[in-house]
């Protein structure tokens, strides 16, 4: 009986997703050499509680074709916008950051190496139970997929989403409908005089 060597597969390589080729959905060889699009986060790294939560965002699960110019923007802006905000107002009960982040992408009729879909809009938003504002606090964010578009997206009320988009990111929850952090937060300055 002869025993044969087993045959060495592409994905053994240092980079094991390096030769893999993939038909049905995306694979690292789809980004390369493109300067139109970038990698876009949906659920972005910097909203990892840990190192582990953060490099689990960078699979391809979590990756769509985001315009360069709209990633590294008015997008990238509106994630640390609402990053801080998790930071210093969604503090539970028990003093731990807590909220809830939902984040998508509505696809257009434009594909990337004639296999991934380029979305045309890409939407956030986010709730969470401010414990020092005691209340529930809400907003949601989106934008076109394009190159020339404004400097800062808009805050937004779930409902506008639901009203724009046809998204309901929290349905039968606390989740305010009709108000945006800001303008709780513009409401409370004005009330005290601060």
């Amino acid at each position: 009986m002869k025993i044969q060597e087993k045959p060495k597969r592409a994905n053994e390589k240092k980079n094991k997703n390096e030769n893999i080729i993939c038909n049905n959905q995306a694979g690292d060889q789809d980004y390369r050499n493109n300067l139109d699009f970038d990698r876009g986060h949906l659920f972005p790294s910097s909203y990892g509680s840990d190192e582990i939560e953060k490099m689990s965002t960078f699979t391809l699960t979590n990756i769509v074709p985001q315009q360069g110019d709209f990633n590294k923007g008015s997008w990238n802006r509106m994630e640390n916008c609402v990053k801080c905000v998790l930071d210093e107002y969604c503090i539970n009960n028990n003093d731990k950051i807590e909220g809830f982040v939902v984040i998508g992408a509505l696809p257009s009729n434009s594909n990337l190496n004639n296999k991934i879909n380029i979305p045309s809009v890409l939407w956030s938003a986010f709730c969470c139970f401010s414990k020092s504002q005691n209340s529930w606090l809400a907003s949601a964010h989106w934008g076109e997929n394009v190159a020339d578009g404004p400097k800062y997206l808009q805050t937004q009320t779930l409902t506008e989403l639901h009203r724009t988009l046809g998204i309901e990111p929290f349905p039968q929850t606390q989740c305010p409908l009709d108000t945006t952090f800001f303008f709780l937060q513009l409401n409370i300055k004005n009330l005290y005089g601060l």
